[in-house]
């Protein structure tokens, strides 16, 4: 088996947890997290955001609740 570094297929299903539970124990910024991204986004998006490696899309689908013009990309296509 390779090592593939773009291959998410086996952690795609749980990555979202797996992030999390890194921001929390290292970082304690769960619940900043969305909101400095979406203060950001506030400040410089209002004219589209294009989010490159965008995963499983944490930060993609609040920001598109919250209207703005989001493009989504990642080279996983399990993520």
């Amino acid at each position: 088996m390779t090592n593939d570094l773009h291959d998410y297929t086996d952690v795609a299903e749980n990555y979202d947890l797996y992030i999390s539970g890194i921001m929390q124990s290292v970082h304690g910024l769960t619940d900043n997290f969305l909101s400095f991204h979406l203060e950001l986004a506030e400040k410089y998006g209002r004219n589209g955001i294009l989010d490159l490696g965008c995963g499983t899309g944490a930060l993609t689908i609040p920001l598109a609740e919250r209207q703005f013009q989001i493009y989504a990309l990642d080279i996983s296509a399990a993520m």
